[in-house]
């Protein structure tokens, strides 16, 4: 929860920085994502860990990007990537956004190259979100890369658990669990923390994590599958909590995802990615 607490001082401080004489009127955001990577001229897919940097000027109210070490087709060498100045809208809602003027010629490598274009370019920074969207063309193709925190993904949504051996049981219903997704390209893997499972009447609320889940990347998002997963509290696992059919989806603002719960319960889970409650 530490970047939660961060990144709402940091939208705020954008708020009020016009009418501040404070001499600090700059801060960076260092952050390791995720990029998605489509190839637009045969549609595939690959995704990778990246450093990304996000330097917010209050006072010109504007954003500068860089990535260290960008690497578009698996068959490139990483190259850097630097736009700066971009303008930055604010709102309590979305917090801060920004929108390149396209196509422009990107720095690459430490200076402005003609091979590369950028057609579209587009973020967010809010609360826990940090995105950014973006399509630019390079001498190996052109590419829409869709970068996504890595390790933090936070949903509050409706969880609904039907008791499969008791058909007339009544669905055990919540909307305060929260989930944090964790993704890990690398390993093609991603895990599931839930900070307080519970799903029966008498079930005690635990902190569960489930590991080893596959990762998948679609056109639209994630996919995430797994079975006969043991999951873990504080690293003891729980054998009698295994975890099976585990299917799920990170697309856009919102992930789906259901498993069965010791062969009984079957928990189904709709939510919104890095909501806020009020």
């Amino acid at each position: 929860m530490k970047k939660l607490l961060f990144f709402l001082p940091l939208v705020l401080l954008f708020l009020t920085s016009c009418e501040s004489s404070d001499p600090k009127n700059e801060v960076t955001v260092n952050a390791f994502q995720v990029n998605r990577i489509i190839n637009t001229a045969d549609n595939s897919i690959r995704m990778t860990n990246c450093q990304y940097a996000y330097r917010v000027d209050y006072i010109t109210a504007t954003i500068d990007i860089t990535i260290p070490s960008l690497k578009l087709a698996e068959t490139d060498e990483s190259v850097s990537f630097a736009v700066t100045g971009l303008k930055l809208s604010s709102s309590s809602k979305t917090g801060l956004t920004y929108k390149a003027s396209a196509p422009f010629t990107p720095v690459i490598n430490g200076k402005e190259d003609s091979k590369y274009s950028v057609t579209s370019l587009s973020g967010i920074i809010f609360n826990n979100e940090l995105k950014l969207n973006l399509e630019i063309s390079s001498p190996s193709g052109t590419f829409k890369v869709f970068a996504s925190e890595s390790d933090a993904i936070y949903s509050f949504g409706n969880t609904v658990i039907t008791n499969l051996r008791d058909v007339n049981a009544d669905p055990f219903k919540r909307e305060d669990i929260a989930y944090v997704f964790s993704l890990d390209p690398s390993k093609k893997t991603a895990s599931l923390f839930i900070a307080n499972a519970k799903f029966a009447t008498l079930m005690p609320e635990i902190a569960m994590t489930f590991s080893g889940l596959t990762l998948e990347p679609t056109a639209t998002g994630y996919k995430i599958t797994g079975t006969d997963v043991i999951p873990t509290s504080n690293n003891i696992p729980y054998q009698k909590y295994i975890i099976t059919d585990f299917n799920g989806t990170l697309e856009n603002d919102k992930v789906n995802f259901s498993f069965v719960c010791a062969g009984t319960f079957k928990v189904d889970v709709t939510a919104t990615m890095n909501s806020v409650t009020e």
